[in-house]
């Protein structure tokens, strides 16, 4: 228990240094003006902001801390240690080179497989040819902590995601078969304060108040380095300051079911890891095979997502005679009258909704009584009413038009698998300046 403890205090501590706060400050800004972004968007496509820039900014800081400290608990009660050495400046250095060949490859999976697959097969070498490759650099990585590292990693992620990863939404429309659809774009980042273990000594005399006192059962993690070593290292618990992200697009699903989806593959391929890291300290060829699988399954999880949203049916589609709600504004008469996402609209006034203009006159309408037929998500038909309607108010749905009678390029933004957050507000900027013009 000491040592969770310790972590506890490190983290208090990353979150009250003046040189460490000054670092999440400056990674709030930077977020902030991603927020801004997501607020401009909310209002070009809903009439107005949905959350506040404070709102959006703050949670990414308080629960980056939360995700950070159970993260940091869990990695220092299994005993997954580092040093500081070559490894860990390699694996930020292949980071960079990856987010310059594509930006979705620079993250750990990828970074520290990399890395750890370079030092297994060093290792590899130097063991069956050592007069040719002795001089090869050792890179002094406990592979099974590298694996279990990145395992809490996604694993905090697939929480952050499931908890926090709907917020700022933006509903986006493509074209898929002829038709417009519907969905969401996401995009959302955490900073994450982390208390690892770090090797700073085999040998020599030792600072007494450096070292972290460990239960005999410690540590819980099976590593390549001798127990016997960890008990005469000096381990001390060092802050660091993290940034994990969570960015994607869904035509088949609501925010909610996306998020929670995601968030479970995420936690699984966690899961897999830590497994894996369990037994990569058996033999060099396991662990040469968990690093394979590393980004490996980080990719699979990608490849499955696409497939799912090019297999299964759009969720946000409009048939004749009834249009989707893609989206509903927060604190509009939309909203005051129940109506949420994946609701369709039936009737309007008691007349059939037959073409996007019913909508859009609906919308500018300046009586004060609007009456709505409408069918929920399970089919059932509900009547709703709203009197107090006038020329100041925007009914606040966003619904998902049809082709018919629709200048195309004025209400698509066509988005491929490689788009980010930044391509898609570029898109929806041109489409709104088109649009205007």
């Amino acid at each position: 228990m000491s040592i969770v403890i310790l972590t506890l205090k490190t983290i208090s501590y990353a979150i009250t240094d003046p040189a460490i706060v000054l670092l999440i400050i400056i990674l709030g800004i930077f977020l902030a003006n991603k927020n801004r972004k997501t607020l401009l968007m909310q209002k070009m496509i809903l009439g107005k902001e949905q959350n506040s820039l404070l709102e959006l900014t703050l949670s990414q800081i308080v629960i980056g801390i939360l995700l950070g400290t159970i993260g940091s608990v869990i990695l220092t009660f299994l005993g997954a240690v580092f040093n500081f050495d070559m490894g860990l400046v390699l694996i930020l250095f292949v980071s960079l080179i990856l987010y310059f060949v594509k930006p979705r490859f620079a993250c750990i999976a990828f970074s520290g497989g990399i890395v750890g697959f370079m030092a297994v097969v060093s290792e590899i070498l130097r063991n069956l040819y050592p007069a040719y490759f002795d001089k090869i650099p050792n890179f002094n990585i406990d592979i099974p902590s590298l694996i279990a590292f990145i395992a809490v990693l996604y694993f905090i992620e697939g929480l952050g995601v499931i908890l926090d990863g709907k917020r700022g939404a933006i509903p986006v429309f493509s074209k898929i078969e002829g038709k417009i659809v519907g969905g969401f774009s996401f995009n959302r980042s955490w900073v994450v304060p982390f208390a690892i273990l770090f090797i700073l000594s085999n040998a020599g005399p030792v600072n007494v108040a450096d070292t972290i006192p460990t239960p005999s059962y410690w540590p819980i993690l099976n590593l390549t380095i001798p127990k016997e070593s960890i008990a005469k290292a000096v381990i001390s618990l060092i802050p660091l300051i993290g940034l994990i992200g969570y960015n994607t697009v869904t035509f088949t699903m609501n925010k909610r079911e996306k998020t929670t989806c995601s968030g479970l593959l995420l936690i699984g391929y966690g899961a897999v890891l830590f497994l894996l890291s369990q037994i990569a300290f058996i033999n060099v060829w396991i662990r040469l095979i968990a690093l394979i699988f590393v980004p490996a399954g980080h990719e699979a999880i990608f490849q499955y997502e696409r497939w799912r949203e090019l297999k299964k049916s759009p969720k946000y589609i409009s048939t004749d005679g009834e249009y989707k709600v893609l989206e509903v504004s927060k604190d509009s008469p939309a909203a005051e009258m129940g109506l949420k996402s994946g609701d369709t609209i039936l009737q309007i006034n008691d007349k059939e909704v037959k073409e996007d203009k019913d909508i859009i006159d609906l919308q500018n309408k300046n009586g004060n009584f609007i009456w709505l037929k409408i069918m929920k998500e399970n089919g059932k038909i509900e009547e709703v009413s709203y009197n107090k309607m006038n020329s100041y108010k925007r009914l606040g749905i966003v619904f998902v038009p049809r082709l018919d009678g629709v200048d195309e390029d004025s209400v698509i933004v066509k988005l491929d698998d490689n788009d980010n957050f930044h391509d898609i507000i570029n898109k929806f900027k041109n489409g709104n300046d088109k649009k205007q013009d």
